[in-house]
């Protein structure tokens, strides 16, 4: 079957319709013809968690901006040890071509599984590069996934000198990952592993068929000694079991990304987790925020939809074995949250809810505007939306 990698025509002409309107389409104001890339706007794709920043470009996005008259790609940014910015895979001479947004990619360290604030710090050496590249007074950041959430980290951590005139989310969990619990659960497994005591509070928000055993074991006697051994090899053979499922499906839920990106709430004692502290911070008003989220409704999946999302690379890993994760696990998951009365109202990995910025405590409490723009599909599939991302800046963030 062949598969149709287009927008609805519905959507087409509508995103044309505002680049229309708002009349941004000329080149930035102070840009020397002479001296290309001069006074652009640079364009900074982040990529998500266990991902890796030719994603970008394994799914076509280089082909699909350099259809778009003023983009084109300079290359993917790291950021070393000694915390300077490196240059790989430049355009090669022959290719180049001035350009109004030139473009890179972000290679996060350890493929995003830092916590979130260290690859936020690695987004702002990024940012300082393009800006020094290009003589930019603004760059765009568009993120991923998690490299969405971790853009506005950045933002936070820099507000009162963040350069950035647009920030793009693509499928981001603004309001935590449902999924990110399961970090509770391999918490609680490793503390009785270890001879400590689990804290059982956590494992509330999403119960699992594994926290009865939990809790039980959690009871076990101190002083029975059979019981303790016994308590300690049936919570290792667990902790061990749950990691090679999840390694298998592309992550580990002891990273310190999979911890920060659980939904944000009120510990005990009055403290927030990261989310609810990063939610309720200071924004800069001077950003203008896009939120492109994805729905995919478990009744409206068709069979020619789950083979489609089988055939679609992932772009976390662009390998065969990702094929599965974006395809079976999305629907997995939201066969799960519907068997638990939880709906489907997301695409698969994060609710459409948590996708949005304006459930975000300080843009919505400080009635900051926010803009959203829903796809159908699951994780992976509105990424493909390739025209979406350079209509966007267009309509917008070369004047900001």
């Amino acid at each position: 079957m062949a598969k149709s990698t287009a927008l609805p025509v519905a959507l087409s002409i509508g995103l044309l319709a505002i680049g229309v309107l708002i009349g941004r389409f000329v080149w930035p104001r102070g840009a020397t013809p002479g001296r290309p890339d001069i006074a652009a706007v640079p364009v900074i794709f982040i990529h998500g968690y266990a991902g890796k920043a030719e994603s970008w470009i394994d799914r076509n996005y280089a082909d699909a901006h350099a259809t778009h008259k003023g983009f084109a790609w300079r290359g993917t940014l790291s950021v070393d040890r000694d915390g300077v910015v490196q240059l790989s895979a430049p355009p090669r001479q022959a290719e180049w071509s001035p350009a109004r947004f030139p473009a890179y990619a972000l290679a996060l360290s350890n493929n995003g599984r830092n916590a979130i604030d260290a690859s936020a710090e690695e987004v702002a050496r990024a940012v300082g590069f393009a800006k020094k590249e290009h003589q930019a007074e603004r760059v765009v950041l568009v993120g991923f996934s998690l490299g969405g959430v971790i853009a506005r980290a950045y933002l936070v951590a820099h507000v009162d000198d963040h350069c950035v005139s647009q920030l793009i989310t693509i499928n981001s969990p603004h309001g935590g990952s449902e999924l990110a619990y399961l970090y509770n659960l391999r918490k609680a497994l490793g503390d009785l592993a270890a001879g400590r005591e689990p804290d059982l509070t956590a494992l509330q928000p999403m119960p699992t068929v594994l926290d009865p055993l939990i809790r039980t074991l959690a009871k076990v006697p101190r002083g029975n000694s059979v019981g303790t051994d016994l308590r300690r090899l049936l919570a290792t053979w667990l902790a061990d079991q749950l990691d090679e499922v999840s390694t298998k499906h592309g992550f580990m839920l002891h990273d310190a990304a999979v911890a920060d990106v659980r939904p944000p709430a009120v510990l005990t004692g009055g403290k927030g987790n990261y989310l609810h502290r990063l939610n309720t911070s200071r924004h800069p008003a001077d950003v203008e925020y896009w939120a492109l989220t994805g729905k995919k409704n478990l009744l409206d999946l068709s069979a020619a939809d789950f083979v489609d999302d089988l055939a679609v690379l992932d772009p976390e890993s662009g390998g065969p074995a990702a094929t599965e994760r974006s395809g079976i696990v999305g629907v997995l998951t939201e066969c799960a949250r519907a068997l638990l009365g939880g709906g489907t109202n997301g695409d698969g990995w994060v609710s459409l809810q948590s996708q949005g910025l304006d459930g975000v405590a300080y843009l919505r409490d400080n009635q900051i505007r926010v803009h959203t723009l829903q796809v159908d599909g699951t994780h992976m599939k509105p990424v493909l939306q390739q025209e979406v991302v350079p209509l966007v800046i267009r309509s917008g963030g070369a004047s900001n």
